[in-house]
């Protein structure tokens, strides 16, 4: 009877979480409140950010790329008609977008090149440094773009991989510690799904204004209001939140229910023990990435490199082309921006991808082994047949 009731709490406590905010107001779970401290977040943001406004779209346009599939979105995915709808979304497109300032830039070197040219026929340059530093300026920029898709790659695999452990720690809590001692259970479980809104936190914070000391606060009520969600003590969504390291006290206390679990053997202590440890190492992958972009100098000299090269190229093409070196300038400069820019997107790739939803579906599955497990222990029971 216990066993079932301390499952039935874990169960109830843990997916006011996951449900939507209009449920979570009628649960009286403080949502609306915590919804209140992120418009507040935002709005310190905007006042305090020197941003364009072209900045602000693709910053914005961030959030809408970070989608996961399902078997429904891959055939739109690779239809041959890809081709037209992603023609006719150009002008929307974050990456045309975001290169319209250096795109008017080099128009008006376009412009007066032409200018030039017109005024001073025999004012050319010779195209063959051009041709001479193409290889070398392409080059930059695949290695660019491909380091950059490595660092996406490198995130979404620590968050696979954090995912898949949580479903490890979930289900041996609910085999081997929910028997023996159903509170201790919840406590792994409910700081393993903490574990993964901490993350959210650090990694996908609401922007924050230049004043560091209220957004900080800010951003710590709002995290302490969605554990409040998650533990049955609200002193321990409280103690979370406000600790230096969210994420490691999260761990720290999933790891101290598995030590005290009554009855729980050295064996799958270490079997536990293991798993918070990868859990661990995942945060310490994800923090690598973020605290360190790609080398700076790499990046300023590619940048400089492209631009230099883009602004010298519609000298080097009015002997050719005349007056069609202006939109020539322009169509070339819009082919290698965007793939500067596609690499610059990537390099912190924690909001272009879906982690929100990854979290959300990580905690889910907690939720969902155990009540599973109660279940399970019914359907295990041994049938006399008579």
């Amino acid at each position: 009877g216990n066993f079932v009731l301390y499952a039935d709490v874990a169960v109830a406590k843990m997916r006011a979480h996951v449900v939507t905010s209009r449920h979570a107001s009628r649960a009286g779970l403080g949502c609306a409140r915590g919804n209140r401290k992120r418009v507040a977040l935002a709005r310190a943001s905007a006042k305090g950010s020197d941003a364009s406004w072209f900045d602000a779209y693709k910053e914005t346009a961030r959030s809408r790329r970070a989608t996961s599939y399902t078997s429904q979105d891959w055939p739109r995915h690779r239809s041959s008609r890809r081709f037209f709808r992603d023609l006719a979304t150009l002008p929307t497109s974050a990456v045309f977008v975001a290169l319209l300032e250096p795109l008017a830039a080099l128009g008006g070197c376009a412009l007066a090149a032409c200018l030039l040219g017109t005024r001073y026929p025999k004012l050319q340059l010779n195209p063959l440094p051009l041709q001479l530093t193409a290889s070398a300026l392409a080059l930059l920029l695949v290695l660019r773009t491909n380091r950059s898709y490595a660092r996406w790659l490198d995130v979404r695999r620590n968050f696979g991989e954090a995912q898949t452990t949580a479903r490890e720690v979930a289900r041996k809590c609910a085999c081997w510690i929910m028997p023996l001692d159903p509170p201790r259970a919840q406590g792994v479980a409910r700081a393993t799904a903490a574990f993964f809104e901490c993350i959210n936190a650090k990694f996908l914070p609401v922007s924050t204004s230049n004043d560091g000391n209220g957004s900080d606060e800010l951003q710590r009520e709002a995290l302490e209001d969605a554990l409040r969600a998650l533990f049955v003590d609200p002193s321990d969504a409280r103690l979370v939140a406000w600790a230096p390291h969210p994420t490691l006290a999260a761990l720290q206390m999933a790891s101290t229910h598995a030590r005290e679990a009554e009855g729980l053997g050295e064996k799958p202590l270490m079997e536990l023990e293991r798993d918070l440890s990868t859990l661990s190492r995942c945060l310490g992958g994800c923090e690598r990435m973020f605290s360190t972009p790609v080398c700076l100098p790499y990046k300023r000299h590619t940048t400089r490199a492209l631009a230099l090269w883009l602004a010298l190229l519609p000298f080097a093409l009015w002997s050719s082309l005349g007056w069609m070196t202006l939109p020539s300038t322009l169509f070339v400069s819009f082919l290698l921006l965007g793939i500067d820019e596609v690499g610059i997107q990537m390099e912190e790739p924690f909001s272009v991808l879906p982690l929100r939803k990854i979290a959300r579906v990580a905690i889910q599955e907690i939720l969902d082994v155990l009540s599973t497990q109660v279940r399970v222990e019914e359907a295990c029971r041994p049938t006399v047949v008579p």
